[in-house]
């Protein structure tokens, strides 16, 4: 049988025909085009093959063309279009939710037998389908992040860092990140199930790294590095990445949600969830959160709290059909949940509880403590001197916080005080326990008062005392001064200015 004829079985639909026929051929004498003749009717069979979700009768297609090394023929552009074959079992199998770990390996192993013509619009479309392999659990493949690292990302085109536009209308996120992603995810698995090494997970954090230069618009990278870092146990270095992830995204929900999910302390998770709550975004997109955080809430004994966020919680799910999670079905089916009374509102609550995500975030600036010369509420502005002898102001608006002329606070600004510009405060909370700052912001001293009459004011052992602090006290009298620092405008130097007078009758 000729070439021609060949063609013409496959074209007829006579694959397995055609296949013999071009089999026999080749044999007989390998030439450029039996080889091509045999090529072409095994990837009719891999077609085939593909559609029905058979993985072997494919895997031995796929083995048997790149056997036939068909780019030293020049010929390559054969191999690739194998990509589609790919994508079509793999659709098939996630329709009906097949999974085969040993069968998808020797996929896999068939594939690397293949050179395929690289970067090309097909080779992308074969990681693309490979990306879409989900186990029996409806998790990544642990063997994904293997099968990246075969396909290499310096083989991505220019478009695979490109958003796709599907046809309502949603942007999809690029080929490349859903790539990355979808690796970590994947080693992290096979990590857990002892299948990845550490010098794996490195090269991967390597890579990310790179990703983070090249690709500053991947929203995720700070995040997966994160994970990838506390799987290798190096936690300060997880710790600080997350810090990194956090700031960039400290606007938006999902960010608190995820470091939530990184860090291991109650705690921290408690504020980071609460964090996630003072967020804008639809309850839709809130709910995961909020399940999360009305266990910690129920862990906790915040029962009128934890009432409040499953209550959303049902409204959402049950608003939108969906079904209700069975840990939200159990916590709700308890006594106490028909016993409590939910909260109004949980804002306040997650006010008292967001501290730890401040320290959190600029865990890295170190705090200045300050002491309020003047809050005006009117303005809402509060002028402050520093321990260590700056003057400046800023502005109270978006500060959750209570202010009170010659109180003591803990502030993080993002730079320092300089007295000509507002500064801007990152973190801040009242001092509890003033004695450190003793003789730098304030000062106590017991002495007499001594007042010539007619004069408006008076030292006491280097403090300014105003006489309106004295009036009706007798000259000689001891009292308890409290002091504290003020810089004198006309002198150009620091002294101390009493706040407090009380006299000592008893003495």
């Amino acid at each position: 049988m000729t070439l021609n004829e060949i063609y013409e079985l496959r074209k007829a639909g006579k694959i397995d025909e055609a296949y013999k026929e071009a089999q026999r051929l080749n044999e007989q004498e390998s030439t450029k085009e039996t080889r091509v003749a045999l090529a072409q009717t095994s990837k009719s069979l891999g077609e085939r093959a593909a559609k029905s979700g058979d993985i072997q009768g494919l895997t031995d297609r796929i083995n048997e063309i790149g056997q036939l090394r068909l780019e030293e023929i020049g010929e390559a552009e054969l191999n690739n279009r194998l990509a589609w074959d790919v994508r079509a079992l793999v659709l098939v199998l996630r329709e009906r939710k097949e999974f085969d770990a040993a069968a998808l390996d020797a996929l896999f192993d068939a594939l690397t037998g293949v050179a395929f013509l690289k970067p090309h619009r097909y080779y992308s479309i074969l990681l693309e389908a490979l990306l879409r392999v989900r186990d029996d659990r409806d998790e990544a493949w642990d063997a994904f992040a293997e099968v990246f690292d075969w396909w290499g990302p310096e083989f991505f085109l220019p478009e695979d860092y490109q958003k796709v536009r599907l046809n309502n209308g949603v942007m999809m996120t690029s080929l490349a990140e859903r790539a990355y992603t979808q690796a970590v995810k994947s080693i992290l698995i096979a990590a857990e199930r002892g299948i990845a090494s550490e010098e794996d997970i490195e090269r991967l954090v390597g890579e990310l790294d790179n990703l983070l230069v090249t690709h500053p618009e991947f929203q995720y990278t700070l995040y997966h590095k994160t994970l990838l870092l506390k799987a290798l146990g190096r936690m300060e270095d997880a710790v600080n990445t997350a810090r990194e992830f956090v700031k960039a995204n400290q606007q938006y929900f999902w960010a608190w949600a995820r470091l939530g999910e990184v860090l291991e302390e109650s705690d921290m998770q408690l504020a980071c969830y609460s964090r996630a709550m003072l967020c804008k975004a639809s309850p839709e997109f809130l709910v995961k959160v909020r399940r999360k955080l009305a266990d910690l809430m129920y862990e906790l004994g915040e029962y009128p709290a934890a009432k409040r966020e499953l209550e959303e919680v049902r409204k959402v799910y049950e608003s939108k059909g969906w079904r209700i999670p069975d840990r939200v079905v159990e916590l709700t089916g308890m006594p106490w949940y028909a016993e409590t009374e939910a909260a109004d509102s949980n804002v306040g609550f997650y006010h008292a509880h967001i501290g730890p995500t401040r320290d959190f975030l600029f865990g890295g600036v170190p705090e200045t403590a300050i002491l309020v010369s003047k809050y005006n509420p009117q303005k809402q502005t509060v002028t402050f001197v520093t321990e260590d002898q700056k003057r400046g102001f800023f502005a109270t608006k978006r500060l959750n916080q209570r202010f009170a002329d010659n109180q003591l606070y803990r502030v993080r600004f993002s730079e320092e005080p300089d007295g000509k510009t507002a500064s801007r405060v990152m973190t801040i909370s009242p001092i509890e326990d003033p004695t450190p700052y003793e003789g730098k912001l304030y000062r106590t001293l017991r002495a007499e008062i001594n007042i010539r009459p007619g004069q408006t004011f008076t030292f006491v052992d280097g403090v300014y005392v105003d006489g309106s602090l004295i009036r009706g006290v007798a000259p000689g009298t001891l009292a308890d001064i409290t002091a504290v620092a003020y810089y004198n405008i006309k002198k150009g130097d620091w002294g101390w200015r009493a706040v407090s007078v009380v006299p000592d009758y008893n003495y």
